[in-house]
């Protein structure tokens, strides 16, 4: 499993702060002003699975967002979740 780490420029060029950088995973997009995703009839399984098969931290995207999607650290976990999912 591979976690990639980013610098991250705005700390200054004497720091060497790294954070990981996220793999975007969209599992939905709405093309109208529907339900929020936390309410999607997908979510409760969608969590669920990555409860159980992820083994590094993810993100759910807002629910205000147009698009359902999941933030992945670990390359991995956005692969094995696109081929499950996608």
């Amino acid at each position: 499993m591979t976690i990639t780490y980013k610098s991250v420029p705005e700390f200054g060029t004497n720091k060497t702060i790294k954070v990981p950088k996220l793999h975007k995973v969209v599992w939905k997009t709405r093309t109208w002003a529907g339900r929020p995703s936390h309410m999607d009839e997908n979510f409760p399984e969608i969590d669920a699975w990555c409860k159980k098969n992820c083994k590094h931290p993810y993100y759910h995207g807002p629910a205000w967002q147009h698009d359902c999607f999941i933030e992945f650290e670990c390359d991995q976990d956005a692969v094995l979740f696109a081929l499950r999912w996608l």
